[in-house]
């Protein structure tokens, strides 16, 4: 952070000033920096990054070679709240604290004269009562989970836009899904973490909850393999948990040498 000195041809010292915004920073602030891991995504081929969060309500489009602001789309009327991107890259879609998720056409890898995004939404899905604060997305399966403030969890069929079904657990709701993974399994099954509650439920896609599970810690990152059939959490503790997705039980843990029991 500080300046570097440097020799004119004259002989006379100048300063040379660091760039303001280096190459793979992002050069705006968030206004949801607090909660904002949700606010971004990469196609595979990492030619861009995607962000919300912005005051502007816009979604944004990243060179990650320049640092460059290649696009900002703003369709949504409250700031971006989450994004998920399919795995071919070919969709986008965008939860609002307008309570509104809007799905986008995208490309995995533009051209110099392409942008990443279209222009405006192909869809917006509607359902939720309260902030969009958490999204997942899968275009074999066509659905796209989203998770609400108001502690609703809402599927829509991803190409056509239709409502599905909501998700409901048995009793009192546990509050806003924080996390949230499609697995394609045997078993093909939406997992929904609560950090109201610190639970893991396991529901199939007609909305039966097949599986709860206790975290036992605050998760941060969910994550599904392949094929599917296996969930990865990792949380406040840093340990790494490995369990099967349709009844979640957890068939490995890893743990760190300093991570507590």
């Amino acid at each position: 952070g500080g300046q570097a000195a440097a020799v004119a041809g004259g002989g006379a010292r100048c300063a040379l000033e660091p760039d303001a915004v280096p190459p793979r920073h992002l050069g705006h602030a968030l206004a949801l920096a607090p909660h904002a891991s949700a606010c971004f995504a990469a196609p595979q081929s990492l030619r861009y990054v995607l962000c919300g969060g912005s005051w502007d309500n816009s979604v944004r489009a990243v060179s990650t070679d320049s640092g460059r602001l290649l696009q900002a789309c703003v369709a949504h009327k409250d700031i971006v709240t989450s994004l998920a991107l399919s795995a071919d890259g070919a969709t986008l879609a965008s939860g609002s604290a307008d309570t509104t998720v809007m799905l986008w056409d995208a490309t995995p890898q533009p051209e110099r004269d392409v942008l990443p995004l279209a222009g405006a939404p192909r869809a917006v899905l509607r359902g939720h009562q309260d902030a969009v604060v958490a999204l997942a997305v899968d275009a074999d399966l066509d659905l796209v989970v989203s998770g609400g403030a108001d502690g609703c969890t809402i599927l829509h069929a991803l190409r056509s836009g239709q409502y599905l079904r909501a998700l409901a657990p048995p009793g009192a709701s546990p509050g806003a899904a924080s996390l949230l993974v499609i697995a394609p399994g045997v078993l093909p099954c939406v997992v929904v973490y609560t950090a109201g509650d610190l639970s893991v439920r396991s529901y199939t896609f007609n909305g039966r909850l097949l599986a709860r599970g206790d975290a036992r810690e605050r998760l941060h990152a969910l994550s599904v393999c392949a094929e599917g059939d296996v969930l990865v959490a990792g949380g406040d503790r840093g340990v790494v948990c490995v369990r099967r997705t349709h009844d979640l039980v957890t068939t490995r843990t890893l743990r760190p040498p300093s991570a507590a029991a």
